[in-house]
């Protein structure tokens, strides 16, 4: 069983107050550079085992990379020149998340503290820039195991939902209110304000969707990505 796959089956495991719910992998921002990863490069070629020497990048979008690889070797990639790198995070990195986690209101009761410092993969993939005017950058994918159809990537520049208060304590709400979305190699930004005419527009080739959701709500938005990933061709 590879990696996405038991991402799949463990999102498909948590459970919702209210019944079965699909989530995002929370964005990480923070590769490891100690721990070895995968580079595909843009022409096929495979750079397996091979560590992450440093990064520029803006926002949480990488512009380049520097790798060395298993043999020793030192290569420098524009963004242009990558399909998909897939690496660890850094310790700090998981750390901030689990932190995150913690007072999240989305995921406090069903986020396993031990499972985000766990967490072993980052996904990135290259897009053309929403703000490069045609630029290629890295952009972490936030639903892999069912993004052969959706592919959902973190919004760098969006926001979280409204933090609310529980018994006297301030907690984030937990839930980024835009994210961009790649379909049929389009790329457009699905966000919290006006989602149910975006729901009719991402979804409309799917009838079945419109009749299980008939009102979508924003906080529902990775389960209708994953029944969409399901149900339709």
């Amino acid at each position: 069983m590879n990696k996405r796959t038991l991402l799949l089956v463990a999102g498909v495991l948590c459970i919702a107050t209210q019944g079965m719910a699909q989530f995002f992998m929370p964005p990480i921002t923070g590769l490891s550079t100690t721990k070895p990863g995968t580079l595909t490069a843009a022409d096929g070629t495979v750079y397996e085992n091979c560590k992450v020497r440093s990064l520029v990048m803006n926002g949480a979008q990488i512009n380049r990379v520097n790798i060395m690889t298993a043999e020793g070797e030192k290569l420098k990639f524009k963004a242009e020149d990558v399909a998909s790198m897939q690496y660890p995070p850094s310790e700090l990195a998981k750390f901030d998340q689990a932190m995150e986690a913690t007072t999240s209101v989305q995921s406090m009761f069903n986020t396993d503290f031990d499972a985000v410092l766990d967490r072993e993969i980052i996904y990135y993939e290259a897009n053309s820039s929403p703000r490069g005017r045609g630029k290629t950058v890295l952009m972490q994918l936030v639903n892999p195991g069912f993004e052969s159809k959706i592919a959902v990537f973190n919004d760098p520049w969006a926001g979280e939902t409204m933090s609310v208060g529980v018994a006297g304590m301030t907690l984030a709400g937990g839930l980024e209110k835009s994210y961009y979305v790649r379909k049929d190699g389009e790329m457009i930004k699905v966000q919290k304000k006006g989602y149910g005419k975006m729901f009719d527009q991402l979804f409309a080739d799917c009838p079945r969707m419109a009749e299980e959701y008939p009102n979508p709500q924003w906080k529902n938005f990775a389960t209708h990505v994953f029944a969409y990933d399901q149900w339709c061709e």
